[in-house]
């Protein structure tokens, strides 16, 4: 395994090839850090809720954290996102490692687990979302940074939940190239170039925006997810290695989740005491991803 870093920003990023919580350095719980970002608006498009599957979540069996919603605009205020797994979200569709539709989840109900918001649980049916199709096993780097956990989604336009429905979405891929993840944002057929280590904030926090860079270095073979990015504090010369200083990126999925022609990013970041997912859309253009949410997901 080839192992590239480079110094961008101030931060030093260092990515695997062949391919989260709102951090501060002390004792504060990981679930107390991401406070909600609130609404962001946004044209009208599809209605969505998004959460995360995990097979053995709610006490050893399938549930959905839901995280985000997309309405008006986008939001990640736990009461809204709770009220809308409550009131419209009846059916997710649950995506593996591979971009396909591993499965579809079932709500049958909704529990209190800790999180900001409810769960739901339910039943799922479908193969491990690790595992691509037609695969005979799981992908290793998925099962290590997700544990089986997936992205879910469910549609929450009217009528959905009775006719139950479930979006059919758009995906595309990234890849790392250098220090940059390559994504095409827009479908044009030209990736766009986010340096990784721009997804963090001087806080270790998810980056309120993303700005393309020029691309610079060789092409890359992309993937719906993406896993093991990490991004640390430059330190002293020679100066070991330190975990307490070291964020490590997940990107979950690369898809069009509300319809309008763009992919969002929905980006894990892994710390020391937890993780939060982040989800960042291409609200004005292309080469501008803004973080529209950020939640605490199964921990």
């Amino acid at each position: 395994m080839t192992r590239i870093s480079a110094a961008v920003g101030g931060l030093i990023v260092v990515a695997a090839t062949g391919c989260g919580p709102r951090v501060k350095m002390d004792d504060e719980p990981i679930a107390a850090r991401a406070p909600g970002r609130g609404r962001t608006t946004a044209p009208p498009a599809r209605a969505v809720l998004v959460g995360e599957m995990c097979p053995d979540g709610a006490g050893g069996r399938p549930g959905v954290a839901p995280l985000l919603v997309r309405a008006v605009g986008w939001t990640d205020d736990a009461d809204e996102v709770g009220a809308q797994l409550e009131r419209a979200a009846r059916r997710f569709a649950v995506l593996g490692v591979d971009g396909a539709r591993a499965g579809l989840f079932d709500v049958l109900g909704t529990a209190d687990v800790g999180l900001p918001q409810d769960v739901a649980m339910g039943s799922y049916v479908g193969r491990g979302a690790c595992t691509p199709a037609g695969a005979d096993a799981a992908d290793a780097r998925c099962e290590a940074a997700t544990r089986g956990c997936a992205l879910a989604v469910a549609s929450i336009e009217p009528g959905a939940a009775e006719r139950e429905e479930v979006p059919e979405l758009v995906t595309g891929t990234a890849c790392v190239a250098g220090d940059a993840l390559l994504v095409d944002v827009d479908g044009d057929g030209a990736h766009e170039s986010f340096p990784v280590a721009q997804f963090v904030d001087g806080t270790r926090a998810p980056a309120a925006e993303v700005l393309a860079a020029p691309v610079v270095g060789g092409a890359c073979a992309g993937t719906f997810t993406v896993h093991g990015l990490a991004v640390r504090s430059v330190e002293e010369p020679g100066a070991p290695d330190d975990p307490r200083y070291t964020v490590t990126l997940d990107v979950l999925g690369v898809l069009d989740l509300d319809g309008d022609g763009r992919r969002e990013l929905a980006v894990a970041f892994r710390y020391p005491d937890g993780r939060t997912v982040a989800l960042y859309s291409a609200l004005a253009s292309a080469g501008r991803l803004e973080l529209v949410g950020e939640a605490v997901p199964w921990q």
